[in-house]
């Protein structure tokens, strides 16, 4: 089911690629204590996406 999911959303290469945008993002977020609200979002968005481009990059490996 995700794969069908994946390949008809351009697969888990165009979804990783989606990912690491929102990583880069969430990377230059404002920080320096200024908004401990950007702040902690910009975390969890890293940890989810990272976690998300894993999860593709294991798809896409060999079996």
């Amino acid at each position: 089911m995700r794969e069908g999911w994946l390949s008809r959303h351009g697969g888990p290469r165009a979804k990783e690629g989606h990912h690491r945008g929102a990583v880069s993002m969430a990377t230059d977020a404002p920080s320096g204590g200024r908004d401990t609200l950007v702040s902690e979002m910009a975390n969890d968005v890293v940890a989810q996406q990272s976690a998300g481009i894993g999860r593709m990059e294991r798809l896409r490996a060999p079996r």
